[in-house]
């Protein structure tokens, strides 16, 4: 699995670093605290950090075809790379997260597809930050 996070350390790269500096620095971050997740994902972590590098490839501006850039970079992974479904399904699926949702109603608007998604989501995103904090806990990490 090494090989394959240093293969999505580079795409990422490629695809960020120089038409979107802010975005590949905020992409190294990410990656960087699933990296820190490993204790807690086990033999997964390999899975979980080329996920995180790859999360916001969907940006880069050979890629944007839908304008909803989880579903962009997931397409991308999936027809152009034959990534790993896992890997696929976590960047299709990424803005479950429960710091961008205020963000993305702000973006998109209460009334778009992507709001009533994120709405409509609201519990599941809630119950899964708590469900990794309390095995974060299990495990002795501090979130």
């Amino acid at each position: 699995m090494m090989a394959e996070v240093d293969r999505a350390h580079a795409l990422a790269g490629d695809l960020l670093r120089e038409d979107l500096p802010r975005r590949w620095a905020h992409t190294q971050g990410v990656a960087a605290c699933a990296r820190g997740l490993a204790p807690l994902v086990g033999e997964r972590a390999g899975i979980l950090e080329a996920a995180a590098v790859l999360h916001d490839i969907g940006y880069a501006p050979p890629l944007v075809d839908t304008g909803f850039h989880p579903l962009d970079g997931a397409r991308y992974l999936r027809d152009a790379h034959a990534a790993d479904d896992r890997v696929v399904r976590l960047v299709a699926n990424h803005s479950f997260a429960l710091l961008e949702a205020e963000e993305i109603l702000g973006r998109y608007g209460e009334d778009s597809v992507v709001g009533r998604f994120v709405r409509r989501a609201a519990p599941r995103i809630h119950g899964s930050v708590e469900r990794v904090r309390a095995a974060a806990v299990e495990v002795g990490l501090a979130l």
